[in-house]
């Protein structure tokens, strides 16, 4: 939609510190960061896609490789006021 936009690590970030409920077990929906962009190599590649997930038993945030999407992930979004 126009006037949505991709949340990235530092909003996502601050909502896993204020609601921690959101990230308990791994079983729930992992967290896309589609505001941020990654560059593994520093090279203007932009191949890794940064996440935050539930894994071990605590929250984690990492990157993996753009073409290996997941069932169990969906990107984090906002919208602007119109």
């Amino acid at each position: 939609m126009a006037q949505e936009f991709g949340l990235g690590g530092v909003a996502e970030g601050c909502r896993a510190l204020t609601h921690p409920e959101r990230y308990v077990r791994w079983e729930q929906l992992h967290t896309d960061l589609a505001g941020d962009e990654y560059s593994p190599d520093a090279d203007g590649d932009f191949s890794g896609a940064p996440y935050f997930d539930f894994n071990g038993g605590q929250l984690e945030f990492d990157t993996d490789w753009v073409g290996s999407p997941g069932e169990s992930y969906g990107s984090a979004s906002a919208f602007l006021p119109q």
